[in-house]
């Protein structure tokens, strides 16, 4: 009997760890199963989406075509992209082109840097006074990437160069924007 007790003793720990690993192990398959079963229900769903975005777009080729064509661009000019599209009024684009796309672009040209795109961002959180209004980001022709924030005032301002040293403004980019050679001249002092 005494032997009897002491295998008891050693075995009921063993019992108790053999049962709590069995079920360790029914527990993870059993998370595991559900793990998959989400996957492919969300596969599904990502699947269905797709079809239904391949259909709308097959539905309107013209749309997307007509859409390629307005963003051609011929020469050195960089693609210009407003972010997002649909926020942006007529005026407003003309206003940012004419204001800072177009300085920036020749500005940059005196240092020989060609853009091929620049991204106009709309800050959608840009309500209280001195907030930015607008993310511009750059990628020119070497790869180099840039970027800064513009439109702090609720009229639009010129685009200023911001130089390491003093800018140097050539007499063609002195003659087109006569504003921000003042500006930055009166911000110099």
């Amino acid at each position: 009997m005494v032997s009897l007790k002491k295998y008891a003793l050693f075995f009921i720990p063993f019992l108790l760890l053999l049962v709590s690993l069995a079920g360790f192990f029914l527990f993870r398959i059993s998370f595991l199963q559900r793990a998959i079963e989400t996957k492919d229900k969300s596969l599904a769903d990502l699947d269905q989406k797709l079809t239904l975005l391949e259909k709308a777009v097959d539905q309107q080729p013209e749309v997307k075509q007509e859409k390629l064509e307005k963003q051609t661009v011929s020469g050195d000019q960089p693609f210009i992209i407003f972010v997002p599209a649909g926020k942006f009024s007529e005026d407003e684009k003309k206003e940012l082109v004419k204001k800072l796309v177009d300085p920036l672009i020749d500005f940059n040209a005196q240092e020989n840097i060609s853009f091929l795109s620049i991204v106009i961002t709309l800050i959608t959180e840009a309500d209280k006074e001195g907030d930015f209004r607008y993310d511009v980001s750059t990628l020119d022709k070497d790869g180099n990437y840039g970027g800064f924030l513009y439109g702090e005032d609720k009229k639009l301002e010129w685009w200023i160069p911001d130089c390491l040293e003093k800018c140097n403004f050539l007499d063609d980019f002195t003659d087109n924007y006569p504003e921000i050679v003042e500006i930055y001249q009166e911000k110099s002092i």
